[in-house]
């Protein structure tokens, strides 16, 4: 991404550079046709919005009326074609700053051809022939900028120049897009501006303009073109296009600035019925992946994961590891430092468990669910109960002859744990624990075949997915009731499927391995409906192990081999 990103970032200064940007308005019906006709041969490459089909290229002045039209739009274009003008100019002051620009003026690659190679097009037939800077050459000028240490006094006012060309530009974007005479492909892009002023006019902190930028996206995703745009039924894919690169581009800055929470509760557009998250829905799938990073192999053997097995988070949004490998509990910060390790079997004298699953509750205590051996019997099953700083509260003895699988606890301190006999490997039965008198009551064997993992929810819910290829999602009562069930998505044989609960979104979230190693995490409503599939860049290992959401919406997936964000 970084190397794309810098050789886009170094095209888009050379054409600002290069190429005076033009504000007049094309006249001529041959012109506008013949762009549009461009633009509808390469849209599978275009990275802007071209005329959608429903609208006519800028019209012939024949009659007193279409005079009046055509004026009114030349007009009503003057604050989107300004904004394109001052967005280009902050961006030339912004490329000094970071140091892009020394190339340009030397005169290297020949601006020319770098000129023509970079440049992309606004709205064929209505504004003509603009430089428009790729949104990757913006996310890397955000990215460069991040990295820079200290800048002198020629770039502070270099910054402070481009700042306030940006804060003009947002300015004229918001009217343009607000102006209901223009044409939804020339509102759809002045959003872009809109979106992209915002977070430059912020570029020393961009963290700070992302809440902006979703009211951005809301708004656009309001516009009546963009739901049609978006019905399952005679949709049109351009405004799909053109609404999702938006979209992908505010997610990758969202990432890169740490706020990956977003993408739990990613502004979806309604269409009708249908509500659609423009990046992460299945049928876009193709077009985005997730930014992610992995965690678990910096520092000594002693820091590094070498075999994870589940997960869980706490409140302060660290996540705990159970490495099963060295027996222990790696503790991980937000940002995947590791912070220290946990030993639950410190207290024991001799130990031969092994850990098996981990889960959390609200007060940041421990339940580290174990396959627990003695020399009287040869194998059972137990959870420890740790404090948030690792010391042991109690152990609980599950029942005679149930071996757990996994581990969930609500915030009445139930302890649910899902599982089935010694004798087979089928978990097919969820017992109930309570911390201060142990065995409660068990349920699930009359709908559960081959469960894979369990959650609590809200409401006294709890939540188990069975079977792999082709899951469902039961949801049970606290009591044992089945109160609905709900298919989601699959995995692949063998590799496992996981399922946690995030309470802020009140979203269900599912973990997968698709073909290729490719981790995937679906997010349902509580219901069932399907809201998005996010899929990462990165490859997995072979076989998913767990899933945890942290409370700002931070998600961390085992892999067994390290973990991925």
């Amino acid at each position: 991404m970084h190397h794309l990103g810098k050789v886009a970032l170094e095209a888009a200064v050379k054409a600002v550079v290069s190429t005076a940007v033009s504000t007049a308005v094309s006249t001529a019906v041959k012109e506008g046709t013949s762009a549009v006709s461009k633009a509808a041969k390469t849209k599978g490459d275009r990275k802007v919005t071209p005329n959608y089909e429903s609208q006519q290229p800028f019209p012939v002045l024949c009659t007193q009326g279409n005079t009046v039209h055509s004026k009114l739009r030349q007009f009503s274009q003057k604050d989107l074609q300004a904004s394109i003008c001052f967005f280009n100019e902050g961006f030339l002051y912004l490329s000094k700053v970071i140091g892009e620009g020394s190339g340009v003026i030397n005169g290297r690659d020949g601006v020319e051809d770098v000129s023509r190679r970079s440049k992309e097009k606004a709205l064929p037939g209505s504004i003509e022939d603009h430089d428009i800077i790729p949104l990757t050459a913006l996310l890397e000028a955000i990215i460069r900028f991040g990295d820079l240490k200290e800048w002198d006094d020629s770039a502070a006012k270099a910054l402070a120049d481009a700042k306030e060309r940006f804060r003009v530009a947002r300015k004229k974007a918001t009217k343009a897009f607000c102006n209901e005479v223009l044409s939804s492909s020339e509102r759809i892009f002045a959003a872009r501006y809109r979106v992209a002023s915002t977070l430059l006019e912020k570029v020393d902190s961009p963290e700070d303009a992302l809440g902006a930028c979703e009211l951005c996206l809301r708004e656009l995703h309001a516009l009546p073109d963009v739901k049609t745009g978006f019905k399952e039924n005679g949709g049109s894919q351009i405004i799909q296009a053109d609404v999702r690169d938006l979209n992908s581009f505010v997610c990758d800055v969202t990432q890169v600035t740490g706020g990956v929470g977003a993408l739990i509760s990613w502004p979806c557009v309604v269409a009708g019925e249908r509500r659609v998250d423009p990046l992460h829905h299945e049928e876009m799938m193709s077009s985005h992946c997730c930014m992610s990073k992995s965690f678990g192999q910096e520092g000594d053997d002693e820091q590094k994961l070498t075999f994870a097995w589940s997960i869980t988070s706490n409140t302060r949004g660290d996540f705990l590891v159970p490495d099963s490998i060295d027996r222990n509990i790696k503790v991980f910060n937000s940002n995947g430092k590791f912070v220290r390790s946990v030993d639950p079997f410190a207290d024991e004298p001799r130990s031969y468990d092994e850990i098996w699953n981990i889960a959390g509750d609200s007060w940041d205590n421990i339940y580290v669910l174990t396959l627990h051996r003695t020399e009287r019997v040869p194998i059972s099953s137990l959870v420890y109960i740790l404090d948030e700083d690792g010391h042991l509260i109690q152990r609980l003895p599950l029942r005679e002859g149930f071996r757990g699988s996994a581990v969930a606890v609500d915030d009445n301190s139930r302890v649910f744990v899902l599982g089935g006999s010694f004798s087979n490997f089928h978990n097919d039965e969820v017992q109930v624990y309570q911390l201060c008198q142990g065995f409660v009551q068990s349920f699930g064997t009359k709908h559960l075949i081959n469960a894979e993992d369990i959650t609590t929810a809200d409401d006294d819910r709890v939540m188990v997915v069975d079977g792999e290829s082709d899951p469902l999602v039961f949801v049970f009562s606290v009591n044992g009731d089945l109160l609905h069930k709900f298919k989601v998505s699959g995995s692949l044989p063998d590799t496992g499927v996981a399922i946690t609960f995030h309470k802020k979104s009140q979203n269900v979230l599912v973990a997968s391995l698709r073909p290729e190693s490719r981790e995937r995490v679906s997010v349902y409503e509580a219901d069932g409906h399907l809201l998005r599939v996010m899929q990462f860049q990165d490859k997995g290992g072979p076989f998913i192990t767990g899933i945890t959401a942290t409370p700002k919406g931070c998600i961390a997936v085992p892999v067994s081999e390290e973990e991925h964000i």
